[in-house]
């Protein structure tokens, strides 16, 4: 497992990288986001806490949209397990985008055998 603080100096420096790599300046970001001056560059290099709030303002400000940024940090890969597997898909179908989402009589469909899954596993382990 990741340490939490590695992974999060790991997001603030790809941040800085994709603010570098916009054309856009630290300032014009602080401006654009009503920040003080300097308040992003503390942001980034760890003195003050990076969230998930400034993640996504600051991806917006460069036109980045926040799924490919996290897309680049985080590629796709197969579930390492059935359980990851599981998460995942239930993940994505009760927290997907507005446009993205799921005639609900499907849903229900899958989500009962997503839930039929879980007591099978249950049962198995018994």
């Amino acid at each position: 497992m990741t340490d939490p603080q590695t992974e999060v100096r790991r997001i603030a420096d790809a941040l800085r990288t994709a603010i570098r790599l916009s054309g856009v300046s630290h300032r014009q970001v602080e401006r654009e986001l009503a920040m003080s001056a300097g308040y992003l560059t503390r942001i980034l290099s760890g003195q003050l806490q990076l969230r998930i709030t400034h993640v996504l303002s600051i991806c917006a400000v460069i036109d980045l949209p926040a799924e490919s940024f996290f897309a680049a940090l985080y590629p796709s890969r197969p579930p390492a397990s059935e359980g990851e597997a599981r998460l995942t898909r239930g993940l994505a179908q009760l927290h997907a985008q507005p446009g993205q989402m799921r005639d609900p009589e499907s849903l229900l469909r899958e989500l009962g055998a997503f839930l039929e899954e879980i007591k099978n596993e249950f049962r198995e382990r018994k």
